[in-house]
């Protein structure tokens, strides 16, 4: 069994998940080639990583 996540691996988690659920609206409205991560990152409320 492995351990438990920790609390930023959680966030780490949720945020991915939001980024993909995001990202899959976009692909649906504009198309893949439209869609840019810039416009991903805005929409999901998020900062840019470095």
């Amino acid at each position: 069994m492995g351990a438990k996540p920790t609390l930023r691996e959680r966030q780490a988690e949720a945020t991915r998940q939001l980024l993909v659920s995001v990202a899959r609206e976009l692909f649906a409205e504009r198309g893949y080639a439209a869609t840019s991560v810039e416009e991903i990152i805005t929409r999901a409320g998020v900062a840019r990583g470095a």
